[in-house]
């Protein structure tokens, strides 16, 4: 609401923010209608916007003095007169993010075949983003349905109703375990240091399994790895389940990672020592991830949201 608080001033919005909270959404509502029917290509020098009169009265008890013009911008009864090449100007930041992005998802090799754009949801109904998308992807086919806004909820109920149409998906995080490795100096945090056995061990070390943009399938086992215990005799392995936002985050700590969950393992036959191996495998079903830890004959499993 940048443009707003440059019309009105900033302390003003400010105050009609808290005192107005219903007049602010139906504001943000006709924002939303606006900019879908905004075309570059119309032939009308200004547009029209509705606005509450109780704003243009909060801006008159603030500045001891009724709104008529600023910026650019003047009131017509209970309506701001806008140039049309202000409102454009709006949608410059959100468009080029949007094709910035856009080109660096197209740039990812799992993507270069692709030859199509689809327009979902309601930003897809403006003019300028669709014929933006033409202009930057003209080798491209891009494609917006009728209703587009209603295209994520249409999706969301058929997938709910018939959760095994998607039989593969990109993983929006990174998944994996802790760990524990030989202490480097040159490599790890000190704080990390700890002793085992008289041996220096890097502790809380994030084991990727699965990363960040990874085609995942469907009900499939195809994420595994193998540890062993820490200690010979350890009788309990401890399989700690974390997620990130980074593609190869080094500790399972930190802003970006996110603990799932805690599995214990028994591992009560401590013949081999350290060389008994601990097998543990991330299944990803609709919306939930499992991860299950075996070493012989015992199993432990556990089910964590994976929609990210």
């Amino acid at each position: 609401m940048n443009f707003i608080e440059n019309i009105f001033g900033i302390e003003v919005w400010e105050e009609y923010k808290h005192e107005y909270k219903g007049e602010v959404i139906d504001i943000q509502r006709n924002f939303e209608l606006k900019k879908r029917t905004v075309n570059e290509s119309s032939e009308r020098s200004e547009l029209f916007l509705q606005f509450p009169r109780s704003l243009f009265d909060k801006y008159e008890e603030f500045y001891s003095k009724p709104f008529t013009t600023e910026n650019g911008v003047s009131r017509h009864k209970d309506k701001l007169r806008i140039p049309r090449e202000k409102i454009i100007s709006l949608f410059d930041e959100s468009t080029t993010a949007i094709i910035n992005h856009t080109r660096e998802l197209l740039q990812k090799p799992c993507l270069v075949k692709v030859k199509s754009i689809l327009l979902i949801g309601g930003f897809s109904d403006s003019a300028i983003l669709r014929n933006k998308v033409i202009k930057e992807f003209s080798e491209m086919t891009v494609m917006c349905p009728d209703d587009a806004v209603l295209s994520v909820v249409k999706g969301a109920v058929i997938f709910g109703n018939t959760p095994g149409l998607i039989q593969e998906r990109v993983s929006p995080l990174t998944y994996g375990i802790a760990c524990d490795v030989p202490f480097d100096a040159d490599k790890h945090s000190k704080s990390t240091l700890r002793y085992y056995n008289n041996r220096p061990m890097c502790c809380w070390v994030f084991k990727v399994l699965v990363r960040k943009g990874d085609t995942v399938v469907i009900g499939k086992n195809d994420f595994e790895t193998i540890f062993h215990p820490t200690r010979a005799q350890d009788t309990k392995a401890t399989i700690g389940v974390y997620s990130s936002t980074e593609n190869d985050p080094m500790y399972t700590f930190g802003p970006f990672v996110q603990e799932l969950g805690i599995l214990e393992l028994d591992i009560p036959d401590t013949s081999l020592g350290k060389f008994r191996e601990i097998n543990v495998c991330l299944i990803f079903k609709s919306t939930e991830l499992t991860v299950i830890a075996k070493e012989g004959g015992n199993l432990v499993s556990g089910k964590f949201n994976c929609l990210g």
